[in-house]
């Protein structure tokens, strides 16, 4: 009975409530899940999705299953954007992308104060914005009622405040910007820190913590510096040793370096 209630509250702290016991597609989905986020394996995202796919087919109530599955998507959508290797059956970015926001807004409706979800979303939206000006005024005000969500339910989350550090990162242009989003982003590594990166549970989220640190770099990188870039960058490698920007940016260093 104690062991329950810690799981309760650990995933009330997370930003995901706690539902009955995860089914065997969720629990395995999760694991090729993080299989593919240590290699950056786009083909393992896929694979992942599928059993995600199948959980919430299990369970069409299940509000963890479509978290994973839009985690899972949004992924995709990054590896899409910044692959590793080749993969001749990729899908096209843009409908994963929009699966993606599906399968989120299906899980904010179930539950309204999923952070997580409101971060995703508001991160999502801000990608799809990128299409043009006119999308970006459409799509501006939604991005900024599912930042305030996220941050309503979910400041102490460490996902959260990367996921909007990392949309801080995009708009940043003057000095300032980028000292709120060092700000932002130093919070979240904070928070990943006590966290810890290994699982605590079968399917609680640990995944953010290496692209917290490429991005922290990057803002450093902007500022000027570059010793405390390269350590962030260092850090991002631990983690994930596949890590293309974290690997980028060293080299970038190097090249500039005295």
């Amino acid at each position: 009975m104690v062991r329950g209630w810690v799981m309760m509250a650990m995933l009330a702290v997370l930003g995901l409530r706690a539902e009955q016991a995860p089914c065997e597609a969720l629990i395995r989905g999760v694991k090729e899940f993080a299989r593919a986020y240590r290699d950056w394996d786009g083909a393992g995202f896929q694979m992942s999705a599928r059993s995600f796919e199948t959980a919430v087919q299990q369970d069409p109530d299940s509000v963890l299953a479509r978290y994973w599955l839009g985690v899972t998507q949004f992924h995709l959508v990054l590896w899409l954007r910044h692959p590793s290797g080749s993969w001749a059956d990729a899908p096209p970015e843009g409908p994963v992308l929009e699966a993606a926001i599906e399968t989120l807004r299906e899980g904010m409706r179930l539950d309204p104060e999923q952070a997580e979800i409101h971060a995703l979303l508001g991160t999502l939206y801000g990608m799809k914005a990128e299409g043009g000006l006119g999308r970006a005024l459409w799509l501006g005000p939604r991005i900024e009622r599912h930042k305030r969500w996220a941050l309503a339910h979910g400041a102490e989350n460490p996902r959260v405040q990367y996921l909007l550090g990392v949309c801080r990162f995009h708009t940043a242009r003057k000095p300032a910007d980028w000292q709120e989003t060092l700000a932002i982003l130093r919070k979240a590594d904070t928070l990943f820190t006590a966290e810890g990166d290994g699982p605590a549970g079968p399917t609680e989220p640990r995944w953010g913590h290496p692209g917290c640190l490429t991005f922290l770099a990057l803002a450093h990188e902007r500022l000027g510096n570059a010793p405390e870039a390269a350590v962030c960058f260092r850090r991002a490698l631990e983690l994930q040793p596949v890590n293309r920007l974290a690997r980028e940016g060293l080299q970038r260093l190097s090249k500039v370096a005295p």
